[in-house]
């Protein structure tokens, strides 16, 4: 029973650092991926142990074998997280903070001619965008 919760605990703060993230890069998915990874992997090592006093011995091996184990980890990561998301969508959607409505702004936002840059040479502290054309 520990391995099942430990397994959906270590799926769930990774998907949960994911759903936070703003920029996803290669760097972000290789670590999160990366750490699934070394999950099971520290499950391989951990349980071909033969320990005199904890009968843990191919335990990993038991419970892989049961189809419960591989069903049961996304049930339970999806019914964790998605108040979390449903809240997270409703705050967006309804009170936006300031990063919501410029990554909104610039997600809509359709260049005007050529291949726009940003400068941040302005006196206001905004950047604005000018065309490269003009320059």
């Amino acid at each position: 029973m520990g391995m099942y919760s430990y397994t959906a605990v270590v799926f769930i703060v990774t998907v949960r650092m994911l759903l936070l993230q703003h920029t996803h890069t290669w760097v972000n998915t290789l670590f999160c991926g990366g750490s699934i990874f070394m999950w099971f992997f520290y499950n391989i090592i951990y349980s071909r142990i033969d320990w005199n006093f904890y009968d843990a011995y191919f335990l990993l091996d038991q419970s892989w074998d049961h189809a419960l184990y591989w069903l049961s980890i996304p049930v339970i990561v999806v019914v964790a997280l998605l108040p979390d998301f449903v809240y997270d969508s409703y705050k967006r959607m309804f009170y936006p903070a300031i990063e919501d409505i410029a990554r909104e702004y610039q997600a809509t936002r359709q260049p005007t001619s050529g291949m726009a840059s940003m400068t941040a040479g302005n006196d206001s502290g905004f950047l604005s965008y000018t065309d490269r054309d003009d320059e």
